[in-house]
């Protein structure tokens, strides 16, 4: 596979230089874990009826995803 974004919690981290596209996370980025789904495993935008896991929980090791 293919590293192309990385996205962190803009809160809690300050600057990160990359080659690969650097996203904040907002309230309303997720990640799909619904085998079902055409988008599973994949960013995705909370309006999505699926299941979903919160990026902007207070768990320290989801202030970066790859």
């Amino acid at each position: 596979f293919k590293l192309e974004y990385i996205f962190y919690r803009k809160d809690r981290v300050k600057k990160i230089l990359s080659k690969l596209k650097v996203i904040p996370i907002k309230k309303n980025y997720g990640w799909c874990d619904d085998t079902r789904s055409k988008s599973y495993n994949k960013f995705v935008k909370l309006q999505i009826i699926n299941r979903y896991i919160k990026n902007l929980s207070n768990d320290k090791k989801k202030d970066y995803l790859y």
